[in-house]
């Protein structure tokens, strides 16, 4: 206890430089999160992209889902490399500060679709409380936080969307298992919050689009305007538009 509050005392006194929230190395400006190097080593999605589903253009584009209930989607990059290792060093490493960069960085791709810079109001696809309690954070709240704090949205209570169950991880699950399992998963709990709102929904990975599918059905219930989503990469398990995406993918230092 006592080395700790030295260790306090002397970051105080002499405070260390800031440093980047996934290798821990030297910044090369203020401002920013991520170094360069972690920067350049994503899979990021550059434009021009499918408004509905996210994928590139001009045919990255497999089909989109049109029983999607959300109105358009944006993502950071692809689910592979550098970034799915990102996003696992957030969810089972407890890496905070990278999530928070992750959702400062999902900025970018929001600023570039009307649909989603339009939104006036910010929420997350929540975490069952039983598996919060687990794992002690919300990564999909940490990315919420990170991209309303660079948009200067208003980011919306915990309490407003909620998983009320608590379904199966959808990892191993199927495509239609998929859709099943969060079928019914969400509802607001305080639908005045946003009634009559567009609303971005933040969530780490797009597969099936299930997921954001059942939480966005479930704000339009409650009276939302409408429903934007980002999210920070999106999978493609079947190999859908893969190659044709990979050949769009360039670092977005810029984004930062």
């Amino acid at each position: 206890m006592l080395w700790r509050w030295v260790d306090v005392g002397m970051n105080m006194l002499f405070p260390q430089a800031p440093r980047c929230a996934a290798c821990q190395g030297p910044l090369e400006r203020e401002g920013v999160c991520l170094c360069l190097p972690c920067v350049n080593a994503l899979p990021l999605i550059r434009g021009p992209v499918c408004t509905k589903c996210g994928q590139p253009l001009p045919d990255g584009c497999g089909g989109c889902e049109e029983s999607w209930a959300f109105a358009g989607l944006r993502a950071l990059g692809l689910y592979q490399g550098a970034l799915q290792e990102m996003i696992h060093w957030v969810k089972y490493q407890g890496k905070r500060e990278l999530g928070l960069a992750l959702g400062e960085l999902l900025a970018g791709p929001v600023r570039e679709e009307e649909l989603l810079r339009s939104c006036s109001v910010i929420a997350w696809v929540p975490l069952h409380p039983n598996r919060m309690a687990r794992r002690g954070f919300d990564q999909g709240e940490l990315l919420a936080r990170g991209l309303a704090r660079q948009l200067g949205r208003r980011l919306l209570p915990r309490s407003t969307l909620i998983r009320w169950r608590d379904t199966p991880s959808q990892t191993r699950l199927d495509r239609m298992e998929r859709w099943q399992n969060v079928d019914g998963a969400f509802r607001v709990e305080y639908p005045q919050r946003v009634r009559g709102k567009a609303v971005l929904l933040v969530d780490d990975v797009l597969t099936t689009g299930a997921t954001c599918h059942a939480a966005a059905s479930a704000l339009l219930a409650a009276g939302a305007l409408r429903v934007g989503v980002c999210v920070v990469a999106l999978s493609n398990p079947q190999g859908r538009g893969r190659k044709r995406a990979a050949e769009k993918l360039s670092p977005l230092w810029q984004a930062l």
